[in-house]
């Protein structure tokens, strides 16, 4: 990986994704899809999707505040 970014919410994501494409991403725009398990960082990947763009990044969690465990297709998974 080239560049490892800490956040800790949805709000600093956006500011990241917004600093990468130098302009301000609005949260509609940013989508976080469940990617797998990554066996070189133990990171249950998620990533990081600018809707009409596409990927951008990656994340170890689910920083959607949207997001609940029953609404994925990935429900089952624990955490790691």
């Amino acid at each position: 990986m080239q560049q490892v970014q800490r956040v800790e919410d949805f709000r600093q994501l956006l500011q990241v994704v917004s600093t990468l494409q130098g302009r301000k991403i609005n949260p509609e725009e940013v989508r976080l899809d469940h990617y797998g398990f990554d066996p070189r960082n133990r990171w249950d990947t998620w990533a990081v999707i600018l809707v009409d763009d596409g990927p951008v990044g990656f994340t170890n969690a689910c920083l959607d505040p949207d997001f609940s465990p029953a609404q994925s297709q990935f429900s089952g998974l624990g955490a790691l």
